[in-house]
């Protein structure tokens, strides 16, 4: 039987079957897998965007021993959390830095990422996310997606990733990586295993994409003339309608709206184009729109 596992305080609780997330490896932290100079930089400006001071590095606690063998995760015991029309939960993603070489791998990532994982910002270290395990100090390691659900988020067709519910400027972040359990990790730990990781915030991810959706597909979206709720709504667009993002600025982006279109983005006769500003982040700091790893339109998956 799967297990969910939920952090309170600094006891992991066990509780009946649902799908939760995966978890990493690292083999030599002294010889990260392909990280050159300048993906280090890459890193640190990734991260430097949400956090504003430079974080002070932690001594990272000792590695698991005795290691279990590396284990690819099982996708089936892994729930994909940006499925459905609920808002994307969290102001961004954990990741592998350099994600070109790795789009084929869904979650065997995680068999290369080596990540302490703690209780609270400063506090008590409980675990890893190691070769594929969840290791929770004390206990028998839990292979990820087999022993124990796990979950993620696939902003990439054949990859997924941590969401992040928050990110301190002191360099601690807290990642979940289940329905309904989360856990701290430090951004100066993030590159101890072959498969060195970033943070990015959802606003970084989805202004580089070419087409965003949003989540509720059963309403209409208001289109502004400005980034503000106020008497300036231009039109409201529909579901049928291609969005292209064109820049963010707090909760609103700046888009380009292509309406009505095919299911392929295509235009029909007589589809019209309008720039203006839509709202992408709710109060909660939620996403309300997602990319689409394919390359559609229509608001269904």
């Amino acid at each position: 039987m799967q297990r969910c596992l939920q952090v309170i305080g600094p006891i992991v609780l066990g509780v009946a079957a649902l799908s939760l997330a995966d978890a990493a490896i690292a083999l030599s932290p002294a010889e990260p897998y392909g990280q050159s100079e300048s993906e280090q930089s890459e890193s640190s400006l990734l991260v430097s965007q949400a956090i504003a001071e430079p974080a002070s590095p932690l001594t990272p606690p000792p590695l698991p021993s005795p290691a279990p063998q590396p284990f690819s995760p099982v996708l089936s015991g892994i729930t994909d959390l940006s499925r459905g029309s609920a808002p994307i939960v969290g102001v961004g993603q954990m990741r592998p830095l350099n994600v070109e070489p790795l789009l084929n791998d869904d979650v065997d990532w995680l068999e290369s990422v080596a990540l302490p994982l703690y209780v609270s910002p400063e506090g008590e270290h409980w675990g890893w996310l190691y070769q594929g395990w969840l290791i929770i100090n004390g206990q028998e390691p839990l292979a990820m997606g087999r022993d124990a659900g796990f979950g993620m988020v696939r902003p990439y067709d054949t990859l997924r990733t941590f969401p992040v519910l928050e990110i301190r400027p002191d360099g601690w972040a807290r990642v979940q990586y289940t329905p309904g359990g989360s856990a701290w990790v430090h951004t100066s730990l993030l590159n101890l295993g072959q498969i060195p990781l970033t943070i990015e915030t959802w606003a970084d991810r989805l202004e580089t994409q070419k087409v965003v959706y949003f989540l509720d597909s059963k309403a209409t979206q208001a289109l502004r003339s400005q980034p503000e709720a106020t008497n300036n709504i231009l039109s409201l667009v529909a579901t049928d309608s291609l969005i292209e993002p064109l820049a963010f600025d707090g909760d609103w982006m700046q888009v380009r709206v292509t309406r009505p279109t095919t299911a392929s983005c295509q235009p029909l006769t007589g589809a019209t184009v309008t720039e203006g500003w839509m709202r992408w982040r709710g109060n909660d700091q939620q996403s309300l729109i997602w990319s689409r790893p394919s390359p559609r339109c229509a608001q269904t998956r």
